[in-house]
């Protein structure tokens, strides 16, 4: 674990702190932070293996185990975890999915499983949660499909697949950080789509007044098209896309991680041409033709960071548009564990080494 301190004036002194190998001894695919409550803000998970495990940061770089969740199928294998909240409790959720394509909420005050979606046909490959109603969640899927869940009522409101979907696995997907009605995807058809759910609030609304006890099913709507598709921003599996804004970060297996923006306002009609335009390059090394490994952002979106195979994590402030990173954090001597996935919370890092998911998968 590194620890970056960052000022006004951009001064950076990382420093390694701590490290941690869990108990199951297999790779870790996913580590996040709850930015949701002020008292979780130094509280984080990993999921690996069947297991996910929530952690809290201490004074001085120590971490303390607060509670971990070994999934009853010995075969599951989480690839995802991601923090919401229990709007009418406040109590902290945390949703994992992967390899048997179940999304489970677990429940950390009342430490119970809450529910287990189920829905899609294969692996839940990433999750991402509305920027301000916590209980609407997006999945990403190897069935090619992406899926809108209402946690609160426990529906399936909305599914992305059809003529204008994906053609292979969904591999990431995130919401517009200030208009929830957007959200991005990516996947292993090399392509990158925008979606807009505005034509579908009324329907998400009535989600929310669902009850199972009246009886009748929750009738789940598809969105075929969406709102921007387009090939031209890499050529091959592209595992990891945020927005970054108005703007659009992603990267895929050629060392870039590529700032852009779509030709095309996000208010006008569908645009079918893809035309995008790069913002910057911001150069990767040590990663050439390796998928999945992911880059994280803050929440003020100040801190840029990606793991290598190496076991080195290369940190950019996104804001100075420069190609090379500002800061190269190194594990310590002889480390070089592939990085496959990092988190950022408030110019704070947390970096954990993962195996090759690609192999175990």
């Amino acid at each position: 674990m590194a620890a970056i301190e960052n000022n006004a004036h951009f001064v950076w002194s990382p420093r390694h702190t701590n490290h941690i190998k869990e108990d199951h001894g297999l790779p870790i695919y996913c580590v996040s932070f709850n930015f949701h409550s002020e008292a979780c803000k130094t509280v984080f998970a990993s999921c690996g293996s069947n297991w996910a495990t929530i952690y809290k940061c201490l004074p001085g770089g120590a971490v303390e185990v607060l509670q971990a969740y070994v999934d009853e199928d010995a075969q599951e294998e989480f690839y995802a975890c991601k923090w919401s909240v229990d709007t009418a409790t406040g109590d902290p959720l945390l949703l994992i999915a992967g390899k048997k394509g179940l999304l489970k909420i677990l429940n950390c005050t009342t430490q119970k499983l809450e529910w287990a979606a189920e829905g899609h046909g294969d692996a839940i490959n990433d999750i991402s949660i509305h920027p301000t109603q916590p209980s609407l969640v997006l999945t990403a899927s190897r069935d090619s499909s992406l899926r809108l869940w209402n946690t609160r009522t426990k529906v399936c409101v909305l599914i992305m697949n059809g003529d204008g979907g994906h053609r292979n696995e969904v591999l990431s997907i995130d919401f517009h950080p200030g208009d929830g009605n957007q959200f991005v995807s990516a996947g292993m058809d090399n392509t990158v789509k925008i979606w807009n759910m505005e034509g579908a609030l009324e329907h998400i609304e009535s989600s929310f007044h669902y009850s199972a006890d009246s009886g009748n099913v929750f009738a789940t709507k598809f969105l075929a098209c969406p709102r921007f598709s387009s090939h031209k921003v890499h050529n091959n599996y592209v595992d990891c896309v945020r927005f970054i804004g108005d703007l659009i970060l992603s990267k895929s297996v050629d060392e870039r991680i590529r700032l852009w923006r779509p030709d095309v306002s996000l208010d006008e009609p569908i645009d079918v041409k893809g035309h995008i335009h790069l913002v910057q390059e911001m150069e990767l090394e040590d990663c050439a033709n390796m998928w999945w490994l992911r880059f994280a952002l803050d929440r003020q979106c100040r801190t840029l960071a990606c793991g290598t195979t190496s076991g080195t994590v290369l940190v950019w402030d996104p804001h100075t548009l420069c190609r090379r990173p500002k800061a190269k954090l190194k594990r310590g001597p002889g480390s070089k564990i592939q990085i496959r996935q990092t988190a950022v919370k408030e110019g704070k890092m947390s970096g954990e080494s993962t195996g090759d998911l690609q192999e175990k998968r």
